[in-house]
């Protein structure tokens, strides 16, 4: 290990330029995975890192209104009040004369994130919105003036950032003067200050400070990512930024200063070409670990490990690594790895979330107790006192003190700032300690607050945001159920139970991923689905596989579910059947009929052909033979000029109905065609098999594809509600044409009798399905 004193680079040190004072920046926020409990339980507090953060000198929370209110320093507009007087510093400023930032008509919040003078926003529409200090671009609307001074420059005429063409934003990560997004196609982009490689362009260059560096112009951080591993958290630094992946590790890159960036060395990385992509290592975490979260914050770095406890790497100073010692770590080879120690959080405890200050750090624990350690400056550790903690070694475990809340009170989230820490209580209620300047406790005044043991507890104030306003408690679902699923010819059809909690929103989707033989996970792309089954395509057969499952909310991604047992697609055989029959007749008479079938909308197919032939005669016996024979094709999908049917045949029992047109961008159910589904469903069985099939219709075949799709998966999520434990498949039909067996409903989309029965064979064409979506329900083994 190396023991530096580097007083010039200690965030938390004031330095008098002028006459004004000036410090580092801190990030507050904990970004990654859904951590899960010891026992693997979902903690399902992930989000609510996003809904609190502490930034150098002001606070801004999220409300469960979908508001978001800030306090405390507002020289640049960073608290987004309209003018530039500080708030929270005075009697009369807090609770409901605390106004909510003005985010546009009709606009709510999702996320935020303080940085060192500005604040980002995600909305309800997935962009984003920043305001405050605009230096180097930190905003991201290519000029450097700020926003937020003035009540013009919120609200409807407080522009989204350009984040490309159709891209928008699923988290955002504020450092001391950059910002970066995790967008919703999994990929990372960053803007504002440079200096380090913090933005991970392979330069040193500001972006978002100009005309034109922004949308499709501003680059993605090349992270060298493959075989479906994708960016699930984002974190920003001081001066550096790190990422949490779908695999469990870490990447880091920006400033390399006292080994922050856990590289074993203390060089810079991104801000030279050829540094990131493949090129930029992983965190060593140690063998076989992997991490939950990461933090970073003002010098350092924490993160939490698949163990559940919290590894912290950089500089040492004052105790925040948690080691017992003021040593930095991961500047120098051998640090990190197994080298790395856990941060002794008491007997038997283990982190919820983390969250690293500028000379402090801070965890909630596994029994929503609060723990924090480091530099102890003004209170903010919580302590009653103002003694650094966590820089010797009788400091930790047992004997650092748990933040006294109040009787009976716990924590579920906790933002670590530059000189004081807030916590959202297990009642949704605020508190904040440590240095009071320009009100940043939110407490109506500037007095330090947590340096006394009489200031914590119950005589801990907290904080009013207004009549029945509390920080938001949305969260991530929980873990949803291990797949179980039935092999097929280059498939697996999977079915899973739904978490025990959706977060309090609603499931929009589930991301189903499957590994080889042991290989890296691949994300399906089923699609947007809210249904509890899929069917994954195109596997290789003879080919083991597993599956896992992960809930996604309109608030982020849940837990990801245990992996199924292994399962091996194979190919089918091929057979032939041949029945003998004689009969007598005074007449001849000859009948032939072909049936033919072909599966091709999307993978697999599959064409089977039938053909019977009976030759009575007057005075002899005539045997005739009956043959089916299956011949499986490549899983590839078929030209569009294909034709393209269903795998129904004609069997008795099968029910079908063609929904009304959904009008041209509609994926939502009309009254009518609600009526109608419901109708259909008095003819469904528990134990039937359902499959919906969207018609595109001829126009641009993704956007018809998916717009299909989306119909169908509301057809069959109405079906799967109406009878419950009916198993339903989608899928869609570009072109050539489908075949079921009842002419009354195709031809006039009525649902069919309750009665089972078979109708003619009937053939529509892929055309005639534009903008409708067939349903077919036929009892299961048919």
């Amino acid at each position: 290990m190396s023991i530096r004193i580097r007083i010039s680079i200690v965030i938390t040190t004031i330095v008098a330029v002028s006459g004004i004072f000036s410090v580092h920046r801190v990030v507050a926020d904990s970004s990654g995975t859904s951590a899960t409990q010891a026992d693997g339980s979902p903690t399902q507090i992930a989000t609510l890192a996003r809904y609190l953060d502490a930034g150098e000198s002001h606070t801004c929370a999220l409300l469960g209104t979908g508001e978001v209110k800030c306090f405390g320093s507002n020289a640049a507009g960073q608290i987004g009040s309209g003018g530039t007087a500080a708030l929270g510093d005075n009697a009369g400023e807090m609770g409901d004369a605390l106004v909510a930032v003005n985010l546009g008509t009709g606009r709510t919040a999702r996320a935020l994130s303080t940085g060192n003078l500005h604040t980002c926003v995600l909305l309800d529409t997935w962009n984003v919105k920043c305001f405050g200090e605009g230096d180097n671009g930190r905003l991201g609307y290519g000029a450097t003036a700020d926003v937020g001074r003035t009540a013009a420059s919120m609200g409807d005429g407080l522009a989204t950032v350009d984040l490309g063409s159709g891209r928008t934003a699923r988290q955002i990560a504020t450092g001391a003067a950059h910002t970066c997004a995790l967008l919703d196609d999994s990929t990372v982009k960053c803007w504002g200050a440079n200096d380090d490689g913090q933005l991970g362009l392979g330069d040193s260059d500001a972006r978002g400070d100009d005309a034109g560096e922004m949308g499709d112009a501003l680059p993605t951080v090349s992270l060298g990512l493959s075989n479906g591993v994708r960016v699930t958290g984002i974190s920003a630094g001081d001066a550096h930024t790190c990422v949490v992946l779908s695999d469990g590790a870490v990447k880091c890159w920006g400033s390399g200063a006292n080994g922050r960036l856990g590289s074993g060395d203390e060089d810079s990385r991104g801000d030279a070409s050829g540094e990131m992509g493949l090129a930029l290592a992983r965190v060593n975490l140690g063998s076989g670990r992997t991490a939950k979260a990461v933090s970073a914050g003002g010098s350092h770095t924490c993160a939490i490990r698949d163990t559940n406890d919290v590894v912290c790497w950089g500089v040492g100073a004052t105790g925040r690594l948690g080691t017992g010692n003021e040593d930095d770590i991961g500047d120098a080879a051998g640090e990190v790895g197994d080298a790395l120690t856990p941060v002794p959080l008491g007997s038997g405890r283990t982190a919820k979330a983390v969250s690293a200050g500028a000379a402090h750090t801070c965890a909630v624990l596994d029994t929503g107790a609060a723990k924090c350690f480091g530099n102890g400056g003004n209170g903010r550790l919580g302590s009653g006192g103002q003694n650094d903690l966590g820089d010797q070694p009788n400091e930790l475990g047992d004997t650092l003190p748990a933040i006294a809340l109040g009787s009976g009170r716990t924590a579920r989230a906790i933002a670590a700032g530059v000189a004081h820490t807030c916590v959202v209580l297990d009642t949704s209620v605020l508190s904040c300690f440590g240095l009071g300047t320009s009100g940043r406790l939110g407490s109506g005044a500037t007095t330090t607050l947590g340096d006394a043991a009489n200031e914590m507890g119950d005589n801990l104030t907290t904080v009013s945001l207004g009549t029945d306003r509390r920080v938001m408690s949305l969260t991530e679902p929980g873990r949803a159920g291990t797949p179980t699923g039935t092999a097929g010819d280059g498939t697996v059809s999977l079915t899973w139970t739904a978490p025990a909690s959706d977060g309090g929103s609603a499931i929009t989707d589930y991301l189903v991923e499957f590994s080889a033989e042991g290989a890296a996970w691949n994300t399906f792309a089923d699609g947007t689905s809210v249904l509890a089954s899929t069917t994954v395509t195109g596997l290789t057969n003879a080919t083991s596989y597993r599956f896992r499952v992960t809930a996604r909310n309109g608030v982020a991604d849940g837990v990801v579910s245990n992996a199924s047992a292994s399962l091996t697609p194979t190919a089918p055989t091929t057979t032939t059947s041949s029945t003998t029959s004689s009969t007598t007749s005074s007449t001849t008479s000859t009948s032939s009929t072909t049936t033919t079938t072909t599966v091709a909308p999307t993978s697999t197919t599959t064409t089977s052909t039938s053909s019977t032939t009976t030759s009575p005669t007057t005075t002899s016996s005539t045997t005739s033979t009956s043959s089916t024979s299956t011949t499986v094709a490549p899983t590839t999908t078929p030209p569009p000029s294909t034709p393209s049917t269903l795998p129904l045949g004609v069997p008795a029992g099968t029910r079908s109905l063609v929904v009304r047109p959904f009008a041209p961008l509609a994926t939502s159910l009309s009254s009518a065609q609600r009526q109608q589904v419901i109708a259909f469903a008095d003819a469904v069985k528990p134990s039937d098999v359902v499959m919906c099939v969207g018609g595109a219709g001829a126009g641009p075949v993704k956007l018809l594809r998916d717009l299909a799709r989306l119909r169908a998966v509301a057809v069959c999520q109405l079906l799967a509600r109406r009878v419950p434990g009916v198993r339903v498949t989608v899928d869609v039909v570009v072109s050539g044409e489908v075949q079921v067996a009842d002419a009354r409903s195709m031809a006039n989309g009525m649902a069919p009798s309750a009665a089972p029965y078979a109708g003619a064979p009937v053939r529509i064409a892929a055309g005639d399905l534009s903008r409708r979506v067939l349903v077919v329900a036929r009892p299961a083994g048919l």
